[in-house]
């Protein structure tokens, strides 16, 4: 043989069956080389054992049922409002924080079930401020409602350990900073200021997670990457609208300035930047990648569109553009030495 395959060590698991979190953490570790890494992802073929179709079943029924009880609330009052006392109104709400808060209790955070019962319990704090801002005609703003169930929920959020709670209270923090922005400080709907802001604090979110994930917070490491995803893609969302705008206006809004767009392309491409040196050579993730690809392809694709003359030509050049951009990216994100899994 020209090349010789090196020795196993000692205590190795020849032949021994090896799932793919294993191997996971083998090349995490860098003992096997991207290469071998997809390479050992095709043999192991892993697929779904029974068991793990019944957990998936299982959390499927029990986010669903959490879902229509949620849902069941609403129309419950809904369609009896007139035929309960205020107090009774209350009375049902708390009731219902109350107890799921309990079941959370009795079942334990260590468990999914006891985690949603808390999700459930923290939903259920907006029901409680909208029914007593209706019965006692509080004249509260709506951003207010949204601030106080971040306040009161905040406590719930933090015992949780459960990534969908926080992912449910980032949610209504971004309800609340956006009404805010209407409400109070009176800037228009889809003004920049606003999109930059609400990109700001997702972002903020993002890094922080980050940090706290990469220095070994058990539940953040094991609840996968999809919350970090959705930051990620919230404040993408956010900055490319904004540098969206700022390249394809012709005329800028009277309530702002083309200075405020061009900060806003100079904030994308810092952006697009450091997500590209990040989640290429610090944590290597395809999802992010993609999406800062697609997002550039739009950006530039519309700049053309509004620099050239919208002729058939034009259009046979752009088509062209977005086919020859989308096919160089895929390229580059294959040739990438990544899990496929991230794929």
């Amino acid at each position: 043989m020209s090349e010789q395959q090196p020795a196993m060590p000692s205590g190795t698991l020849e032949g021994a069956e090896i799932s793919s979190s294993q191997l996971q953490d083998l090349y995490a570790s860098g003992k096997l080389s991207g290469a071998a890494y997809r390479r050992a992802m095709v043999l192991v073929e892993e697929r779904p054992t029974p068991e793990q179709w019944y957990d998936f079943v299982l959390q499927f029924f029990l986010f669903a049922g959490a879902a229509l009880f949620l849902a069941g609330v609403v129309f419950f009052f809904a369609y009896n409002w007139y035929g309960l006392h205020r107090f009774a109104k209350l009375g049902i709400i708390e009731g219902g924080i109350l107890g799921t808060a309990l079941l959370a209790w009795y079942l334990g955070l260590d468990r999914l079930s006891g985690q949603v019962s808390l999700l459930v319990s923290a939903i259920l704090i907006g029901p409680l401020l909208a029914v007593f801002g209706q019965i006692y005609q509080t004249g509260a703003d709506p951003y207010e409602l949204f601030m106080g169930w971040a306040l009161l929920a905040i406590g719930w959020t933090l015992v949780s350990r459960f990534s969908v709670l926080w992912i449910v209270w980032l949610l209504i923090v971004n309800f609340a900073i956006t009404l805010f922005c209407l409400q109070v400080l009176n800037w228009r709907t889809g003004q920049l200021s606003i999109q930059m802001v609400l990109a700001a604090f997702n972002l903020g979110a993002l890094v922080v997670w980050e940090f706290f994930a990469r220095r070994g917070v058990d539940w953040l490491q094991t609840s996968g990457q999809w919350a970090q995803r959705s930051l990620f893609t919230a404040a993408l969302i956010f900055l490319s609208s904004g540098a969206w705008i700022g390249v394809v206006s012709r005329r800028v809004p009277y309530y702002a300035s083309s200075k405020m767009y061009a900060i806003a392309v100079v904030l994308y491409l810092l952006f697009v930047a450091a997500a590209f040196a990040y989640f290429r050579y610090i944590r290597i993730d395809l999802y992010p990648l993609s999406a800062l690809i697609l997002s550039i392809i739009v950006i530039d694709t519309s700049y053309l569109g509004r620099v050239l003359k919208f002729e058939t030509a034009v259009l046979f050049l752009l088509s062209a553009l977005v086919i020859a951009q989308a096919a160089a990216g895929v390229y580059w994100l294959r040739s990438l030495d990544a899990p496929p899994e991230a794929l």
